[in-house]
């Protein structure tokens, strides 16, 4: 697709192969200057030219492709995993109960990414679940800690400094003592996907950046063959979406508690949910309840009873 402006023109190619999806951007504009181009791909950055400051946006994120000659124009080239869509009538999953842990043994996991924001949300999200968590920022670290404590599962990167995620996976496949471990590859780097798991391949799943918490656990559960323990369900507001009303002193706390759920804020959430249990005691049984959600990160469920909870207040 190709479109003509004032002084040049922008196109648009999608490729598609393997479910990966490729699409370049290309315009004759002003071009990013040399010094700009690894600038750009730190959230909310721009460039520092005049015309460029004088345009409104919030800037560039995220994993791509550039290749720019000032003056002349920019070519963006961003790869995704899509996978296919299937047709038919969707399935219908059934709502269940955050998950508070598993049974059985203790499972150790080690979790090893060079971006310390991912691997404290893998840290968040798997250490209350009762897993014997070990982290690693490299390659070399993490061989290092795998053959002093051998895990059942390593959650693995692909781009890191110093050893790549495969030649890892290699590495740990050829030891003794961690050849056995599942090893879980989670990267934003779609274009190298496998699904895994056959004679052979050096990973057993493989799941693309940014992760669907459902489905990490999921994963995770299924490799390790896992029976998730989970809560039990809350006399208030259960099953999500039936009509109860708030208890009492927190009325004016569901629109902040909607607007943080709407953005995602877990940090903000939990805040609130402590200060609403600090407030009142009688709170203490809803606190908890959608504290656990949040832990678990169904942001859907914490939505449904929140949305159920505003729609008690009187009008």
């Amino acid at each position: 697709m190709r479109s003509s402006t004032a002084t040049g023109h922008a196109s648009l190619t999608v490729r598609y192969r393997s479910e990966v999806a490729e699409f370049e951007i290309a315009d004759t504009g002003f071009g990013i200057a040399t010094e700009d181009l690894e600038r750009i791909f730190e959230p909310f950055e721009r460039g520092r030219g005049a015309e460029v400051r004088a345009q409104p946006g919030t800037g560039l994120g995220g994993e791509l492709r550039v290749r720019s000659t000032p003056g002349e124009g920019t070519t963006l080239v961003v790869r995704l995993f899509l996978s296919r869509a299937e047709y038919g009538a969707p399935e219908v999953r059934a709502a269940q109960q955050p998950i508070r842990g598993y049974g059985g043994r203790r499972r150790h996991l080690l979790l090893v990414d060079d971006d310390p924001a991912h691997l404290a949300l893998a840290t968040n999200l798997l250490g209350p679940l009762g897993f014997d968590l070990a982290t690693a920022r490299d390659g070399a670290s993490c061989l290092e800690l795998a053959t002093a404590a051998p895990p059942d599962l390593v959650v693995l990167d692909i781009s890191m400094p110093g050893i790549t995620g495969w030649e890892v996976a290699r590495r740990l496949r050829e030891a003794r003592p961690t050849a056995e471990a599942k090893i879980l590859v989670v990267s934003a780097n779609a274009h190298e996907y496998t699904p895994g798991g056959r004679d052979g391949d050096l990973h057993d799943a493989f799941l693309v950046k940014p992760v669907d918490i459902g489905l990490l656990l999921d994963t995770v559960g299924s490799l390790l063959g896992l029976q998730w323990l989970r809560e039990p369900a809350s006399p208030n507001c259960e099953p999500a979406g039936m009509e109860c009303a708030a208890p009492a002193g927190c009325a004016h706390h569901l629109e902040e508690l909607y607007e943080l759920g709407q953005i995602g804020h877990v940090r903000g959430i939990e805040a609130k949910l402590n200060q609403l249990e600090a407030e009142n005691p009688v709170n203490r049984a809803l606190a908890a309840h959608l504290r656990g959600l949040v832990t678990s990160f169904d942001l859907k469920r914490y939505m449904s009873v929140i949305e159920a909870l505003r729609a008690s207040e009187p009008g």
